[in-house]
């Protein structure tokens, strides 16, 4: 079976249901086969061996094609985004009194998407200081489970091997500090960390949210932008605990199942001799490059870091933008 084929019935299937109907999950399976022409020989054995996971050379129209069309296919979350001012990752002065997602109901995107209370539950399972390390419980593991699982996927050749595979390289840990395992591909895109006096990752926007609306527990504050694009996309300033995070990009209003798809997505078919290739993006217009970071250590491929970063203006993105500011 086709790896991609693979990813996309997982992706497509109950809690990460991307897809209205069984009918479009068909339609752009076929999409895929015609589009990248991958061969039928490879097998999702293949991750059983994590250093010689293999990578397709996929063209950037293609991926474009494709990405744009799952991302027109999702589900998007309407929030309203309250940029305020602009800044710049030296600026000491907060150039934002209110927070980013000032009108968003986190209670509503709790209630739209089955995906986003699995992940919250998963937001106190991770000690934030690298060189610390992660212990995880069964109740812990499971709630991992969850999250990756929700229902059999029929066209799979090896369902243990694929679900292990995902939850490898997003979940598996690895060590930033000091030798011993203290973090994971998903704290750090998904969640966020603390290294040597700063925030890094938190590239989700929902964590944000979610931060922003208990400010008061994390000691969390917005401080601006330094890039925006409509409620596509943002760089932003803001501290956490009272550490700063100079400069942090995320999309915005799309789910947890569409971010962790485009990110596997990606990172498996932009992979090169170790140091990741970035994958461009249009989302509305506006021109999205994903920025990807691999770690092998005692034999095992994680993702160590995929974020976004702003490509180059457009008159369609700005004319989208504008619709928001």
């Amino acid at each position: 079976m086709l790896l991609y084929i693979h990813l996309f019935y997982y992706f497509s299937s109950n809690n990460f249901c991307l897809f209205s109907s069984f009918r479009r999950i068909l339609i752009k399976i076929f999409l895929i086969i015609n589009i990248f022409k991958i061969p039928s020989t490879l097998s999702l054995n293949n991750f059983e061996n994590q250093k010689i996971l293999f990578s397709l050379e996929i063209s950037d129209l293609k991926i474009k094609q494709f990405i744009s069309q799952l991302y027109k296919e999702s589900l998007k979350f309407d929030v309203s985004v309250n940029f305020q001012g602009h800044t710049n990752n030296v600026d000491r002065i907060d150039r934002a009194k209110e927070p980013l997602f000032r009108d968003v109901n986190l209670t509503k995107v709790l209630l739209l998407s089955e995906s986003v209370p699995k992940l919250l539950k998963l937001y106190d399972n991770y000690e934030p200081f690298t060189g610390r390390p992660e212990i995880e419980t069964i109740e812990e593991k499971n709630e991992i489970k969850d999250f990756l699982d929700s229902k059999d996927h029929p066209i799979a050749k090896n369902q243990s091997v694929f679900r292990h595979s995902l939850e490898q390289l997003w979940f598996g840990q690895y060590s930033r500090s000091l030798g011993q395992p203290d973090s994971s591909g998903f704290e750090h895109v998904f969640i966020g960390e603390f290294k040597q006096g700063i925030v890094s990752g938190l590239h989700n926007w929902i964590r944000f949210l979610y931060l922003e609306k208990n400010k008061n527990n994390f000691h969390f504050d917005y401080k601006g932008y330094l890039i925006k694009r409509g409620n596509i996309f943002g760089v932003v300033k803001f501290s956490w605990e009272d550490l700063m995070k100079p400069a942090g990009s995320f999309l915005i209003g799309t789910t947890p199942e569409f971010e962790f798809a485009l990110y596997t997505f990606c990172f498996l078919s932009r992979r090169l001799n170790g140091k990741g290739k970035n994958c461009n993006l249009e989302l509305n217009g506006c021109q999205i490059t994903l920025i990807s970071y691999e770690l092998v250590q005692r034999g095992r491929l994680f993702i160590g870091s995929m974020y976004p970063s702003a490509g180059q203006m457009t008159n369609e993105c700005r004319r989208s933008s504008d619709l928001f500011n």
